[in-house]
């Protein structure tokens, strides 16, 4: 206990000595906007927007959603780790995003016999500026 009052009695003298080199305040300066889009702060922070699209692939007679396509999105909903599935209409929807500045969202998608384009299968990311609609197309195997 005695060591404690000890630290915390020289931390007071440290501080008072400090007191006597205190400025006087200025009038604040002009700061530039940046002209760039923000750099990536590693901050997040819940956001009350939602990411949403629709899942689909391109057949002979047009586009066709396709219902039943898993989407993971870790950093959606309050809680994250969240699942969505599409529905009959092939859309999804997360409700709250645990956004950065200039950080993109991932999500994972994925279908049996479906694959994301290119081939690639699972990953992608996208940038959620606030509601955000990001529509999905697959192509089967």
């Amino acid at each position: 206990m005695r060591l404690w009052q000890g630290i915390v009695l020289l931390a007071f003298s440290v501080g008072l000595a400090c007191c006597g080199s205190a400025t006087v305040p200025t009038a604040p300066t002009t700061v530039a906007q940046p002209t760039q889009p923000p750099a990536a702060t590693g901050v997040f922070a819940f956001a009350k927007v939602t990411l949403s699209g629709v899942v689909s692939e391109v057949m002979a007679t047009g586009q066709a959603p396709i219902e039943g396509v898993s989407i993971y999105c870790e950093p959606c909903g309050e809680a994250t780790h969240t699942f969505a599935s599409t529905d009959n209409n092939g859309l999804y929807s997360f409700d709250g995003v645990w956004v950065s500045p200039g950080i993109t969202t991932q999500i994972w998608v994925g279908k049996k016999d479906y694959l994301y384009p290119a081939g690639r299968e699972g990953w992608t990311n996208v940038m959620v500026n606030g509601d955000t609609r990001f529509d999905i197309q697959l192509t089967r195997r």
